[in-house]
């Protein structure tokens, strides 16, 4: 939170937890009181605040941290990177960040 204007904070593997016991865990930990808590379907992004977002889905988090990136950002997706599953406590599924963050660049580029 020292260095950043906008932090998503998603699944990664939760297995049997819950995503929102251990997001909630996370936003705790964040000092920075400059981060304002944003209800996705409503967000206008205004310059010079900070910005917290939670997202049980991890594509939605993906596809939605490439869809509010502008000229000069860097998104930074940590936690799955290489790995070939996920699981949110129904067993493995296949899953490719890669392909995923693709995907959402192609989306983003047809606007």
């Amino acid at each position: 939170s020292k260095h950043a204007d906008i932090i998503i904070v998603t699944a990664e593997d939760p297995r049997s937890e819950s995503v929102a016991k251990i997001s909630g865990e996370i936003l705790s930990g964040i000092s920075n009181s400059k981060f304002l808590i944003s209800n996705v379907k409503e967000v206008t992004l205004e310059k010079g605040k900070k910005y917290v977002f939670a997202f049980p889905d991890r594509k939605e988090a993906i596809q939605f941290a490439i869809s509010i990136a502008r000229k000069g950002d860097v998104v930074i997706m940590t936690g799955k990177g290489h790995e070939k599953s996920i699981n949110y406590g129904k067993g493995e599924e296949p899953w490719d960040e890669t392909q995923i963050a693709t995907e959402a660049l192609s989306i983003r580029n047809k606007r």
